[in-house]
């Protein structure tokens, strides 16, 4: 069962379309993205839905990782979008957003520091992660028709478990505890708001995005077809691949191809 936060949803016009955020809280849930996906199906919950849980039983990664959530300690939220103005081919624009809207948004919770993206998903403080992103979508004919935008962010921690390698969190990098409910709050206004920047122009994140990239132009590990090797972080195309320079050459490798290495 879930408790409604907010009444305010969705406006639409011809030539825009503005989006308001509402947030539902669930006690308990497996998995936030799993949990969205089921309420839509039972039109249970619409475009601007932000569902949020204190305790995360199984939550996801990219691949087969697991994402580890503290009761009540970590933020773990998932957000659904109609995105049907977005062609299948321009679904990282979905990172990008997501992304920068992250950063933007807990940026003001630390003063003089920058935050990255450790491409292809997660958020990092300096050789740290801070918060990480689970993106499923669904497609009709050409376009994306619905996209589960998943997130879960460190914000009380001060223990993690012992096989996660780099992990941080807010209050580690500031010193003081904070609302959970209040960081959700400003990320989702942030959201939103870059939300109607992407309707009216695709690329209204592709230059910051490339700024932001962690490592940008510099020597990296990497694994390449189970290979190991060094190369140089080029940037993200527009298919959302990662341009590596190895040898003078600059290649694009998809997520499910490369990985990158954390010394």
């Amino acid at each position: 069962m879930f408790v409604k936060k907010t009444q305010k949803n969705i406006a639409k016009t011809a030539k825009d379309l503005i989006v308001k955020p509402i947030y539902y809280h669930f006690p308990v849930v497996d998995s936030t993205n799993t949990t969205a996906k089921k309420c839509y199906d039972e039109n249970k919950l619409k475009e601007g839905s932000i569902i949020y849980c204190s305790q995360q039983k199984k939550g996801k990664g990219r691949g087969n990782n697991a994402w580890f959530s503290s009761d009540n300690e970590s933020l773990c939220f998932s957000i659904i979008l109609e995105p049907l103005f977005l062609e299948a081919s321009n679904y990282y624009q979905l990172h990008k957003l997501t992304s920068i809207s992250l950063i933007e948004s807990l940026e003001s919770f630390i003063p003089e520091k920058k935050l990255q993206i450790k491409w292809p998903n997660d958020i990092y403080f300096e050789h740290k992660k801070l918060g990480g992103i689970l993106i499923s979508n669904t497609i009709k004919g050409s376009t994306i028709s619905l996209s589960i935008i998943g997130v879960g962010i460190n914000i009380n921690q001060e223990k993690f478990p012992k096989e996660l390698i780099n992990p941080v969190s807010l209050k580690e990098i500031c010193g003081r505890k904070y609302p959970t409910e209040n960081i959700l709050k400003k990320i989702g206004i942030q959201f939103f708001s870059n939300y109607s920047k992407l309707i009216k122009d695709l690329n209204s994140f592709d230059s910051c995005y490339q700024k932001r990239l962690y490592k940008l132009n510099k020597k990296s590990r990497f694994i390449i077809k189970k290979k190991e090797c060094t190369a140089i972080i080029r940037g993200v195309n527009e298919d959302g691949k990662i341009l590596l320079e190895d040898a003078a050459k600059i290649n694009a490798y998809a997520m499910d191809e490369v990985k990158m290495l954390i010394v």
